[in-house]
């Protein structure tokens, strides 16, 4: 039960990194009207948060295989199907956001794609928590 409180945090801090990443890139989009006016250490500061959370996802989906092969089964059902529902959408959403469309190359589409991924992770964390807790067996 141990590794599961550890899988756990790793995603709380996982959230709390995402959620900097989106206030500095707020900050940095408000810190000028054109790009050769805004603030590059906001930039520096954004980009060091969404690299902290693409290791910390990279982390936390390692340590919950690694949970699963020593304690079995993490969850059945219809959680499980919600879970997973929300949390394959944030993996790709994050991956685009990440590597394809980046505030830099394309803002608009970076913007319009981070929005659902805070949604996916928020609800796929509720569930993964339900899952990994034992709530909803």
């Amino acid at each position: 039960m141990t590794g599961r409180y550890f899988v756990l945090s790793l995603f709380s801090f996982l959230g709390v990194s995402l959620f900097l990443t989106a206030v500095r890139g707020r900050q940095y989009v408000k810190s000028g009207k054109t790009r050769k006016e805004r603030d590059k250490g906001i930039l520096l500061s954004h980009t060091r948060y969404a690299v902290t959370s693409c290791i910390l996802m990279v982390i936390a989906v390692s340590a919950v295989e690694i949970v699963k092969q020593l304690e079995g089964s993490i969850g059945h059902g219809t959680i499980r199907s919600l879970h997973l529902l929300f949390a394959i959408p944030f993996f790709f959403l994050f991956v685009s956001a990440f590597f394809l469309f980046t505030g830099i190359r394309a803002p608009r589409v970076h913007c319009f794609l981070v929005y659902p991924c805070f949604v996916c992770f928020a609800v796929a964390l509720i569930a993964g928590t339900a899952m990994l807790l034992g709530i909803a067996q």
